[in-house]
Protein backbone atom coordinates (compact mmCIF):
# COMPACT_ATOMS: atom_id res chain seq x y z
CA UNK A 1 0.00 0.00 0.00
CA UNK A 2 2.38 2.15 0.79
CA UNK A 3 6.62 2.44 1.02
CA UNK A 4 9.37 5.39 0.61
CA UNK A 5 9.75 4.50 -2.85
CA UNK A 6 7.02 3.16 -4.56
CA UNK A 7 7.72 -0.36 -5.07
CA UNK A 8 5.26 -2.81 -6.18
CA UNK A 9 2.83 0.51 -7.18
CA UNK A 10 2.73 1.48 -3.96
CA UNK A 11 1.95 4.55 -2.94
CA UNK A 12 5.29 6.86 -1.68
CA UNK A 13 5.46 8.03 1.46
CA UNK A 14 8.24 10.18 2.99
CA UNK A 15 8.60 7.57 6.08
CA UNK A 16 10.95 5.07 6.66
CA UNK A 17 7.63 2.58 7.02
CA UNK A 18 5.93 0.24 4.01
CA UNK A 19 2.75 -0.34 4.35
CA UNK A 20 1.17 -3.92 3.25
CA UNK A 21 -2.45 -5.51 2.61
CA UNK A 22 -2.59 -9.29 3.55
CA UNK A 23 -5.50 -11.48 2.49
CA UNK A 24 -5.04 -15.20 3.63
CA UNK A 25 -7.71 -18.00 3.03
CA UNK A 26 -8.42 -20.00 6.02
CA UNK A 27 -5.14 -22.53 7.12
CA UNK A 28 -2.83 -20.51 4.89
CA UNK A 29 0.37 -19.12 6.17
CA UNK A 30 2.88 -16.49 5.32
CA UNK A 31 6.58 -15.67 6.74
CA UNK A 32 6.87 -12.05 7.60
CA UNK A 33 10.51 -10.88 8.45
CA UNK A 34 12.05 -8.60 10.26
CA UNK A 35 15.67 -7.05 10.05
CA UNK A 36 18.06 -6.07 12.85
CA UNK A 37 16.82 -2.59 14.30
CA UNK A 38 13.27 -2.75 12.75
CA UNK A 39 10.06 -4.05 14.13
CA UNK A 40 6.86 -5.30 13.05
CA UNK A 41 3.47 -4.56 13.48
CA UNK A 42 0.03 -6.84 12.04
CA UNK A 43 -3.14 -4.80 12.75
CA UNK A 44 -6.15 -7.51 12.08
CA UNK A 45 -9.06 -6.29 10.14
CA UNK A 46 -11.40 -9.39 9.36
CA UNK A 47 -10.57 -12.88 10.66
CA UNK A 48 -9.03 -14.38 12.76
CA UNK A 49 -5.34 -16.31 12.98
CA UNK A 50 -1.94 -16.32 14.81
CA UNK A 51 1.46 -14.36 14.72
CA UNK A 52 4.20 -16.94 15.58
CA UNK A 53 1.57 -18.92 17.66
CA UNK A 54 -0.12 -15.78 19.12
CA UNK A 55 -3.95 -16.35 19.02
CA UNK A 56 -5.37 -12.90 17.22
CA UNK A 57 -8.33 -11.86 16.24
CA UNK A 58 -10.16 -9.02 14.21
CA UNK A 59 -9.44 -5.80 15.98
CA UNK A 60 -6.54 -6.94 17.64
CA UNK A 61 -2.71 -5.68 16.92
CA UNK A 62 0.01 -7.53 17.27
CA UNK A 63 4.23 -6.84 17.22
CA UNK A 64 7.67 -8.35 16.96
CA UNK A 65 10.75 -6.63 17.45
CA UNK A 66 12.74 -9.81 17.37
CA UNK A 67 14.75 -10.65 14.10
CA UNK A 68 13.67 -13.52 12.15
CA UNK A 69 11.05 -14.91 10.44
CA UNK A 70 7.23 -14.58 11.83
CA UNK A 71 4.37 -16.80 11.20
CA UNK A 72 1.20 -15.41 10.37
CA UNK A 73 -1.14 -18.05 9.94
CA UNK A 74 -4.79 -17.61 8.64
CA UNK A 75 -7.34 -19.15 11.12
CA UNK A 76 -10.86 -21.00 9.52
CA UNK A 77 -12.21 -17.99 8.26
CA UNK A 78 -9.41 -16.51 6.61
CA UNK A 79 -7.93 -13.42 7.86
CA UNK A 80 -7.41 -9.42 6.41
CA UNK A 81 -4.51 -7.67 7.97
CA UNK A 82 -2.27 -4.74 7.46
CA UNK A 83 0.94 -5.60 7.95
CA UNK A 84 3.59 -2.61 9.18
CA UNK A 85 7.69 -2.81 8.66
CA UNK A 86 8.71 0.09 10.64
CA UNK A 87 11.88 1.45 12.16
Amino acid sequence: LASPDGRHASLTINQDAILSRVFLDPGVDVSLSVSPGRRLWVQLLAGSGSLSGTPIVAGDGASSETPGEHALEAGLGGLEALVFDLP
